[in-house]
């Protein structure tokens, strides 16, 4: 199978945080694909932040576009295209839970949605996190920060209560390596 090769392309949207791509693609097959839409954005990091008391940092917050309030690991997007990924990982948890760490391990790099997303998702892990501010929240966010021990999140887990894939994705590379209770 070959790539395919961008033959027209036409921005419909930009803001400050995405860009909507509309692409004429020429197929291996000499077909054209009209009107792939691709949203642009900066890549994002998510971090699995751990206490000496081998708790997980997480958060409770509302998601508009499924308007519902679930569970997840704290992350965000990188501020410009030069920016650290690792660096953007201690921001987040900074701001999102008032929680510092100093070292952080990267456990993962997947492509967030790589049917209409061109941004990945970079995974973290960290341990001894602990809390060193208070919160420091965008105007648009409500966020809980939350300590949970690994029985109350693989009994969440379990009853399908936390529907984040990112946050599904990397609580299941933790757990299946044991990475845990390192």
């Amino acid at each position: 199978m070959k790539t395919w090769k961008t033959i027209k392309s036409k921005y419909v949207l930009r803001n400050k945080y995405l860009a909507i791509r509309k692409d004429d693609c020429l197929m291996e097959n000499e077909k054209i694909a009209k009107d792939y839409f691709v949203i642009e954005k900066l890549d994002y990091a998510m971090i699995a932040a751990f206490t000496k008391e081998n708790r997980l940092v997480m958060v409770e917050q509302y998601r508009h576009p499924v308007e519902t309030i679930g569970f997840e690991l704290p992350a965000g997007g990188l501020t410009h295209k030069n920016e650290s990924i690792k660096l953007c990982a201690k921001r987040e948890l900074l701001e999102e839970t008032g929680y510092s760490i100093k070292s952080l391990k990267k456990i993962g790099e997947f492509h967030a949605a790589s049917g209409i997303l061109n941004n990945k998702m970079h995974l973290f892990i960290g341990y001894g996190a602990i809390k060193t501010h208070e919160q420091n929240l965008d105007e648009n966010e409500q966020i809980s920060p939350l300590l949970f021990s690994k029985q109350k999140v693989l009994k969440l887990l379990k009853q399908g209560k936390i529907k984040d894939a990112s946050t599904a994705l990397t609580l299941s590379i933790i757990i299946n390596n044991n990475l845990w209770n390192i």
